[in-house]
Parts: C-alpha cells; sequence; structure tokens
C-alpha cells in the first residue's frame, strides 16, 4: 500500500511558492515556511510569489507563473518544492504534470514530516499517523500515479481501479482504528484529570522557539528538551510545583506558527486540551522577535479556536537579557527600556513578567506569583 513517508533523508535543494495577497506582508510567513524547510534538510534557493487573493482552481499560482518555475526547476535541478498553503488533490495532479519529477510537498505535509521525527510518546506517533492517513486519503489517487511512474517504463499501465479502492479502504479502517484508541486514550486522560482537579494547572503557550521548555525546564527541573529548532517538543509535558502552603500543576505544549492546518489543530485536540483545561495560561513572548506583533496575533487566534480567550492569561515576556543587551547603545536604562517595550506590546496587562530562562533572571518572581494564584484557586 501507499504510504505518506518520510522523503527528506538527505540534503535537498528546494524552492517556496507562496500567494502574497494585496496589502498583505508575507514576510513572516515566507521565513518560517524556509525554516521548515530547512527542519527537513531542504536548502530553500529561491522564494516565488504571487499576488493573488486565493489560490487558483487548478494551479495554486497562476499557469503562466508556474510555468516559470517550471523552467526554473529544470534549470536549477530544483528537487522539492513547496507550497504555503494546502494543495488540494486536483491541484496535486495539475501541479505535477508541469513540475514533472519534482516532489511537491505543502504546508501540511512539510508538519507532518516533521511531527512524524518529533513524536516520542504513543499517544503523539498515533496522533501523527491519524494526522498523515486524514492527509493522504484523498491524494491516494496522485500517489498512486506517482509511484507508477517511478516504476515507469513503456507499456506499463498504471493502477488498477480494484487495488486503488482496497488501499482506500484500508485507510479508512486506520482511521477509524486510530480515532477509537486515541478516544479511549481521551477518556483515561479525562479520568486523570479529574483526579486532580483540586489542583490548579497553569499551563506554556506560545510560537514555537520562544524558550517555553528552558522556562519549563527552570522552573520544575523537568528534562524537556530545548533545541533551536521548530516543534522541538511535540508532547506535552506536566509537572507539580509544590510548597508546604500550597501545589500547581505546570504543563508545556506544543508551540504555535502562522496559519497552522486546522487539520492539525483537530488531530491534536487531546494533546492540545492542556490548555483547554488551564486555569491559568502562560503566554510566552520572544522580546527579540523582529515580528513580535505577529507572533502574539497567532497564538491569541489559536487560542480563540480552542475556546480559551476567557482563560485568565499572564504574559511572560523571554529572553530579557537579550533584549537589553540589544538596546543597549540607545542611552537608556534597563527599566525604561522595559517600560518602553511594556507600553508599546502589552500597555492594558496588569499580569506581565519579564524574565531570561536561560539566564534565571525573574524565574522566582514569576514562581512565586503563581503560588499565590494557586493558593487564591484553593480558596476561593
Amino acid at each position: 500500500m501507499i504510504e505518506l513517508k518520510d522523503n527528506f533523508h538527505h540534503e535537498s535543494k528546494g524552492i517556496v511558492i507562496a500567494l502574497e495577497p494585496p496589502k498583505t506582508d508575507i514576510e513572516m510567513e515566507l521565513d518560517e515556511l524556509v525554516f521548515l524547510a530547512k527542519t527537513l534538510k531542504v536548502d530553500t534557493i529561491k522564494c516565488f510569489t504571487q499576488k493573488l487573493l486565493k489560490p487558483h482552481p487548478k494551479y495554486y499560482v497562476g499557469k503562466g507563473k508556474l510555468e516559470q518555475i517550471a523552467g526554473f526547476i529544470k534549470a536549477e535541478s530544483i528537487e522539492v518544492v513547496v507550497f504555503d498553503g494546502e494543495v488540494k488533490p486536483a491541484q496535486l495532479r495539475h501541479i505535477s504534470a508541469l513540475l514533472k519529477n519534482s516532489t511537491i510537498v505543502d504546508k501540511t505535509h512539510l508538519i507532518l514530516q516533521i511531527f512524524m521525527q518529533r513524536a516520542k510518546t504513543r499517544q503523539a506517533k498515533m496522533q501523527v499517523e491519524l494526522a498523515q492517513y486524514e492527509y493522504l486519503l484523498p491524494r491516494l489517487t496522485h500517489y498512486w500515479t506517482h509511484h507508477s511512474k517511478q516504476r515507469g517504463g513503456i507499456g506499463l499501465k498504471g493502477p488498477g481501479e480494484t487495488e486503488l479502492e482496497t488501499d482506500k479502504r484500508i485507510v479508512r479502517r486506520k482511521i477509524s482504528l486510530l480515532r477509537k484508541r486515541l478516544k479511549k486514550i481521551d477518556s483515561q486522560t479525562a479520568t486523570q484529570q479529574q483526579t486532580r482537579k483540586t489542583v490548579p494547572k497553569m499551563v506554556l503557550v506560545g510560537y514555537t522557539n520562544v524558550g517555553k521548555s528552558s522556562l519549563m525546564n527552570q522552573m520544575t527541573q523537568a528534562d524537556v528538551l530545548v533545541k533551536n529548532q521548530l516543534f522541538a517538543t511535540l508532547d506535552s509535558t506536566v509537572r507539580r510545583i509544590s510548597t508546604p502552603e500550597t501545589q500547581f500543576l505546570l504543563a508545556d505544549t506544543v508551540g504555535f506558527i502562522y496559519k497552522i492546518p486546522t487539520a492539525l489543530i483537530e488531530s491534536f485536540h487531546s494533546t492540545l486540551s492542556e490548555v483547554t483545561q488551564a486555569d491559568v495560561i502562560l503566554h510566552v513572548i520572544d522580546m527579540c522577535a523582529p515580528d513580535i506583533e505577529q507572533r502574539i496575533s497567532v497564538v491569541n487566534q489559536i487560542l480563540k479556536q480552542l475556546n480559551a480567550v476567557e482563560t485568565l492569561t499572564c504574559i511572560v515576556c523571554n529572553k530579557l537579557d537579550l533584549f537589553l543587551e540589544q538596546n543597549k547603545n540607545f542611552g537608556v536604562g534597563e527599566q525604561d527600556m522595559i517600560e518602553t517595550f511594556r507600553n508599546r506590546y502589552f500597555p492594558e496587562e496588569k499580569r506581565i513578567f519579564f524574565i531570561s530562562s536561560t539566564q534565571k533572571k525573574n524565574i522566582d518572581t514569576l514562581e512565586n506569583y503563581l503560588l499565590k494564584l494557586s493558593r487564591e484557586f484553593y480558596f476561593a
């Protein structure tokens, strides 16, 4: 049976193709897409954009633009073509006909490949597998055709309709089985959450790579993987912080990204349920990110999708040491720099903390506040 396997085993030359709606700055999206590709050993040598409000129904970009791209691909021996949005099955057939032997992936496919590498727990692996099969099912015809072309030779026929339908039935059965297994895990998780309901839960959320895992490690002495890469931690981690007077649970979650595919949010609902079950959300922000406002907006949009916007939220501004170092030549004191940052991005925010997780700066202040909050939950 054809499966969605990891095709990124070696360094590859790639390009990125993105739509640029009118009056929209897509630099952040392009940078992120290039970073995603780099995570899978794809070296992006050029980004192609076209000003379109929505994807072309056949070619994603205009046919003329795609023909121009096809010429570049042939001239530069491009192996991987990455699209910024989801490529529909019908579009995939037309695009493949023009781009010939290049590996064509969209953002969802790219993220699934990364998730496949990052998943460690049984639950996360099952969630990735489910997302993969749901992505694969409507595209099976293309993968069968592509597979038979690779085998190719004159006179060879494509796969029979019976074989394709058999594959579709197998995928549907796998999807059904995985959903049942994940539902059982969700039920067990709900029971566990019920038993610890009296203990307040604080959950770290934020754009990917903002330092959530570093903060988690500093506050709980956990051993969560910390790397300068997207989705370094895919599985949620929960640890208990306690004093003789009170205690709370601290949970880390998968990082968010710009325009994360809705299907992935649905597939990872049980992991993201840590957010929906939270008593307090700690929105961690990278103070040095050049696109900080867009990142804040992305996280807020996803929290809205998870129906978590009404949850008590604290803003945790991380990488304070780097921020102060970058701004030291402006001739103002550290406190004035911090106040300028606060007034620019969070003028109305009362629950805001400025920390450095790597330098352990102000971590105790944040932790003491959370312990104070947990006591208020106990005696509410």
